[in-house]
């Protein structure tokens, strides 16, 4: 064979294992990971006559002026009997603080505390949490954010859940509504990703209690196993407190458990790019924060997300002019087999975790920007550059925070 019969000959070698894992992956969601086991069944009215455990939602804010009327709303209309809102205002500057006060004043089971200050050695968030816990004694606390959505039986379904399983740790993976270019465009890829860190290598009927998914946008913890794993001033540096809080649970012993949003809350995303960029770099400095995994994950990406974009059409265009040796035919069926398996394979997650299919033509780009991501954050790790949240930048190393600036 020539040298350039070679090269193709290796290409098409060399990928063969990203076709193995999007097949292998496609099988793993439409034959292993079953709905029911990991979804709720809604429950539209509290039992009467059952007792209902206090509950506390907690809601961290900064400037989220456009969607806390719509959240609190929704929050406020769930009919569970014995409910509690905190809403944490850290550090506005918009219209927040008077929005939440407006509907506190109509409703007594809203209240607003305020946050002007960050000490040092927290970030935002977790820092406005853990003063927010400080206001309630309730039994159980939910954790979401501002730009959650829940549906009209959510609470009810949820505690329904807690009180049948006895458990300490609850935690929903989101169901998505994006809306910006971006969010359509990063989101995806990183879902793919993170669910390979974060899924059980083999799924069974016990799933939902092996998985250990910490998602702080909708996150239940009972009120005496959160001290016990030391709370949010246990994670007060750490950029991905949701994640390591829910490692911290299954490391006590808790009794946990992690299901699909759908049918419970939706989550909108409506971010530009710069700040998709640096809410993904949080991300994943918090999930994967070592050099190897980063590198490791952005190699991923860039073999089994972003090939198939170029060898296939490479094959096409050797045999357009006539070259038709069997590296070609070699190189485009894998290109092919792979492209086939990422499509069967991102049909059904996007099915499980998007309100709306995002379209498979972008998810090369996507994937190779996100790859992008993870090569930034491998810089971010050895403590030089900034990522941003809220109005605040951090200085990080590993996945805790070293600075603020």
């Amino acid at each position: 064979m020539t040298t350039l019969q070679v090269i193709v000959a290796i290409l098409a070698l060399a990928h063969l294992p990203a076709v193995a894992a999007w097949w292998y992956f496609g099988l793993y969601y439409l034959r292993g990971l079953r709905r029911a086991p990991v979804r709720l069944d809604p429950v539209a009215a509290w039992p009467a006559g059952a007792p209902a455990p206090a509950l506390t939602v907690i809601i961290a804010c900064h400037n989220e002026a456009a969607g806390i009327v719509s959240c609190l709303r929704g929050v406020l209309a769930q009919s569970y009997p014995n409910l509690r809102v905190l809403v944490v205002d850290d550090r506005s500057t918009d219209e927040t603080a008077a929005l939440v006060r407006d509907l506190a004043a109509a409703d007594s089971r809203l209240t607003l505390l305020e946050i002007r200050e960050l000490p040092p050695g927290w970030t935002g968030k977790t820092h406005a949490l853990a003063q927010a816990v400080q206001h309630t004694d309730k039994d159980y606390l939910l954790f979401i954010d501002s730009d959650v959505e829940l549906s009209p039986e959510a609470l009810n379904t949820v505690m329904q859940r807690v009180c049948a399983g006895d458990l300490d740790f609850l935690s929903l993976w989101p169901r998505l509504d994006l809306r910006s270019f971006s969010e359509r465009l990063l989101t995806p890829p990183a879902l793919v990703l993170l669910g390979l860190w974060t899924l059980p290598r083999r799924p069974n009927a016990d799933i939902a209690a092996r998985a250990a998914l910490g998602n702080g946008q909708f996150m239940l913890v009972r009120r005496r196993t959160y001290d016990a794993i030391g709370g949010h001033a246990g994670v007060a540096d750490e950029l991905a407190e949701d994640a390591v809080l829910a490692n911290r649970a299954h490391a006590a012993g808790a009794r946990c458990w992690a299901g699909l949003g759908e049918g419970v809350y939706a989550t909108y995303r409506t971010g530009g790019f710069g700040r998709t960029w640096h809410a993904l770099a949080r991300v994943c400095l918090g999930s994967v924060p070592q050099h190897w995994r980063l590198w490791a994950s952005a190699q991923g990406l860039l073999s089994g997300g972003v090939a198939p974009a170029w060898m296939l059409p490479l094959a096409v265009a050797c045999l357009a002019v006539g070259w038709h040796p069997w590296p070609v035919y070699a190189l485009g069926l894998v290109a092919l087999l792979q492209w086939l398996g990422m499509a069967v394979t991102l049909r059904r997650a996007f099915d499980m975790t998007l309100v709306r299919h995002n379209s498979l033509w972008w998810f090369p780009l996507g994937s190779l920007i996100v790859a992008g991501v993870l090569v930034w954050c491998s810089y971010l790790l050895s403590g030089r550059g900034t990522v941003r949240w809220g109005p605040t930048r951090y200085r990080v190393r590993g996945s805790r925070v070293v600075a603020q600036e």
